[in-house]
């Protein structure tokens, strides 16, 4: 397999809200031979973990065994009645050694700084995602951005993905996993730095997390799974009637709606698409429209009326 053939595929929190966002993800698994399904945190968990946060040591862990059995439950609602058991120690091991136990839990959850505790978000999306895709005869594997290799740097206070670096870890790893038949499921949000710490790159950045693994893996195109169906003038969630829907827009124009109030793609996520010429498609789960496709061409931009 060489790197044209490779996709990468980011699944949003606004596609997961429920356990049936598993059935979604198997379905595209079974259909997009070589992809990577890069992921959110499932709606509403990262708020959940930025208020328990800032409690104390001991409310800290009872808010992360409440997300860790929010999960639990996701699996228990997805897998068939002969393949439900108890499945809290089970996302304990997909998350790692350092978390398996509950003594360890419970000493991260008390420890942990605060971009390690909001990754956990992604990390157990991550785990819930390859355990399920595996009960249903999925072969694939969980390497979240820290195992991956997805390296992040600072500048001026803000972080930023190392493409370079990351193309130099994640590549290999990535290559080996599909070649031996596996699915890799990893994470949005956050990347190590040189010390080999968890940094997150900031809120809704799972656009750009996904954009910069395109790019370290040198795919032919990023495709980004929304709740709304493509690129509109205005945030179609605002305006209700009026806003037109992109199928085919530039970089540039995008990331000019991105700073006038269209919510739809991270700016990062258009800047470093453009930095390495990686074209993004913006879809809606099942909508055969086709969405919308952001290149650096746009002299056949179209928008339509929504």
């Amino acid at each position: 397999m060489n790197s044209g053939s490779l996709a990468v595929i980011k699944i949003g929190g606004s596609f997961l809200t429920s356990h049936e966002a598993m059935s979604h993800i198997a379905n595209l698994a079974r259909d997009k031979r070589g992809a990577v399904f890069v992921l959110s945190a499932f709606k509403g968990i990262t708020d959940r973990l930025v208020s328990g946060y800032g409690m104390g040591s001991s409310e800290r862990e009872s808010v992360l065994m409440e997300v860790l059995s929010y999960h639990a439950n996701l699996l228990q609602d997805a897998l068939p009645s002969t393949r439900r058991q108890p499945w809290v120690p089970e996302i304990m091991y997909e998350l790692g050694p350092e978390y398996y136990g509950f003594s360890r839990f419970t000493e991260f959850a008390r420890n942990a700084d605060y971009d390690s505790f909001l990754s956990m978000g992604e990390k157990m999306a991550a785990a819930v995602v390859s355990i399920f895709l595996e009960n249903v005869g999925i072969r694939c594997r969980n390497v979240t951005s820290d195992r991956l290799g997805i390296s992040v740097q600072e500048d001026s206070g803000n972080t930023f993905i190392d493409v370079r670096r990351s193309h130099t870890k994640a590549f290999p790893v990535v290559l080996k996993l599909l070649e031996s038949g596996y699915v890799p499921i990893t994470t949005g949000f956050f990347g190590i730095d040189n010390e080999g710490r968890i940094r997150i790159l900031g809120r809704n950045s799972s656009d750009y997390s996904a954009i910069a693994l395109g790019a370290a893996l040198k795919t032919e195109e990023v495709l980004l799974l929304k709740d709304v169906p493509g690129i509109y003038s205005q945030d179609p969630k605002l305006l209700k009637t009026g806003a037109q829907h992109f199928s085919r827009i530039s970089y540039d124009k995008a990331l000019e709606l991105c700073s006038s109030g269209s919510r739809v793609i991270h700016p990062m996520a258009v800047i470093t698409a453009r930095q390495h010429g990686i074209p993004i498609r913006i879809m809606k789960y099942g909508d055969s429209s086709g969405g919308t496709l952001v290149t650096s061409a746009d002299p056949d931009s179209t928008a339509l009326p929504s």
